[in-house]
């Protein structure tokens, strides 16, 4: 899977190192119930406020042929952030086509 990112430029070096890593281990995930052409989007926003602290705000979609999926979160920790972005559109993903907690009496048998 692709991994493309708009703005990263606004985080600074360690900033976007955490943010890389995190993005592909989840990623890593969702490559495997993917279509191979699949491009999973990161936009990166950083709201600077007078004061010590930024918050940070991330758009992310999946684009495949046949599937679009979007979600955004925002936090004033990164990591925390990213990861509820992710856990996010991960639960979409797993939604639209119901793979958690599907049992195998639920699964189409092929006729005998």
């Amino acid at each position: 899977m692709l991994i493309r990112y708009i703005d990263l430029k606004k985080l600074d070096d360690i900033e976007s190192s955490v943010l890389q890593n995190l993005v592909e281990e989840y990623a890593e995930k969702l490559d495997r119930k993917l279509h191979p052409d699949a491009v999973l989007v990161v936009q990166v926003r950083k709201h600077d406020i007078e004061g010590s602290r930024s918050k940070y705000s991330f758009h992310t979609r999946i684009e495949a042929p046949d599937i679009l999926f979007t979600a955004e979160e925002y936090d004033w920790d990164l990591k925390k952030a990213v990861h509820k972005v992710m856990q996010n559109i991960e639960n979409r993903f797993q939604h639209k086509f119901k793979l958690k907690g599907s049992k195998a009496s639920k699964l189409p048998h092929k006729q005998k």
